[in-house]
């Protein structure tokens, strides 16, 4: 499996998701997950693909990063603390 994280500050969640589920389904991708964590530095967007090649289409559209593992709170800086935030997970949603 093959996670992507995208980290985004100053806009909306719902105008990212909106943005990234047209991508995908432009392309009939479904990743296997889908999640996200919204904190006071911004939001990290994480998906798990089953094939590498699509995890890195979609790190490459949306200035993401691929990892085998699923990305962490830290990275460039950045702190996300899951257990003060809300999470909201979609595995395989049309969301």
């Amino acid at each position: 499996m093959f996670w992507v994280g995208v980290r985004y500050r100053g806009i909306a969640l719902p105008d990212i998701m909106k943005v990234m589920r047209l991508w995908l389904d432009q392309r009939r991708l479904q990743p296997k997950t889908f999640e996200y964590v919204i904190s006071g530095s911004g939001t990290l967007v994480r998906l798990q693909f089953t094939q590498e090649v699509e995890a890195a289409e979609f790190a490459q559209a949306f200035a993401g990063f691929v990892s085998c593992e699923r990305p962490s709170e830290y990275r460039e800086g950045v702190h996300v603390d899951e257990t003060s935030t809300d999470t909201a997970r979609q595995a395989g949603s049309g969301t």
